[in-house]
């Protein structure tokens, strides 16, 4: 007899609770993902230091277009994220301007917002 011991999961009500920004950067010149990525972490690591940067939970997703994108952040770091956003001003030694447009805690709308459709797979439309 074989004896499997399973790690039980998180309650729903335990786990963390995660809301997608849709963001634009706004510039004379495009800018890259990663560029926007380095920089955004950056500046949320000059304004609220390492360990506030890290309680924010920031992950990018790999959507980039038209110079919008999406961060994944916290459900208590999203006033936190803006104000990082509002506070850019420089990427590579360029003017630029971070708007928010969107807040979603689904990800469907978020990337629909983008113009990157409903990403709903083996479903005819």
């Amino acid at each position: 007899m074989v004896v499997t011991d399973k790690i039980k999961g998180l309650l729903p009500s335990l786990r963390e609770k995660k809301r997608y920004i849709v963001f634009s950067v706004a510039s004379l010149s495009s800018h890259s993902l990663p560029a926007v990525k380095q920089a955004i972490l950056d500046h949320a690591h000059a304004l609220f230091g390492v360990f506030g940067a890290a309680r924010m939970g920031v992950v990018f997703l790999p959507d980039w277009k038209k110079q919008k994108g999406i961060v994944r952040v916290s459900h208590t770091s999203v006033d936190m994220m803006k104000s990082v956003f509002v506070l850019l001003d420089r990427i590579n030694d360029t003017s630029v301007r971070v708007q928010s447009h969107f807040v979603s805690g689904s990800l469907a709308p978020a990337r629909r917002k983008i113009g990157g459709g409903n990403y709903i797979c083996n479903q005819e439309q």
